[in-house]
């Protein structure tokens, strides 16, 4: 199996489950993707910022602010919702051949990750503010 966390193959020592041969420390067995998901797209939307800055100071901050509609807000917490993390164990999405059910928040995570990427580089190379409200 692979881990979902750091990709790497493994078997269940592998994770921090100690009821399974893990240890504390390990990758994790259970947690919420959508959680886990956000936190990857708010690092990469603050490394790409973060770089824009840097090769591109002119540029102020809030011209690259990525706003997001109503519509989008809501269906991020109608996933979430429907993903509630550990407490609720039946999601298990940290192993490859568990992790069928995570491919949809996934596609979805990856896909708000590009759509923030190309705003801000768009709104980077045109020096304007991006709205992607009907998004």
């Amino acid at each position: 199996m692979q881990c979902y966390v750091c990709s790497k193959s493994c078997n269940y020592s592998h994770f921090d489950d100690t009821g399974r041969g893990g240890k504390k420390g390990n990758c994790p067995l259970f947690d919420s993707v959508e959680d886990r998901h956000e936190r990857d797209v708010q690092a990469a939307e603050e490394e790409i910022l973060k770089k824009l800055a840097e090769e591109k100071p002119e540029i102020e901050a809030a011209m690259l602010k990525v706003n997001f509609s109503d519509k989008v807000k809501k269906d991020d917490e109608r996933r979430k919702r429907a993903n509630p993390g550990p407490a609720n164990h039946q999601h298990h999405h940290h192993v490859v051949a568990h992790a069928a059910a995570a491919v949809h928040g996934q596609v979805q995570g990856q896909a708000q990750l590009a759509a923030r990427a190309a705003a801000a580089a768009q709104a980077a190379a045109q020096a304007r503010p991006v709205n992607l409200g009907g998004m």
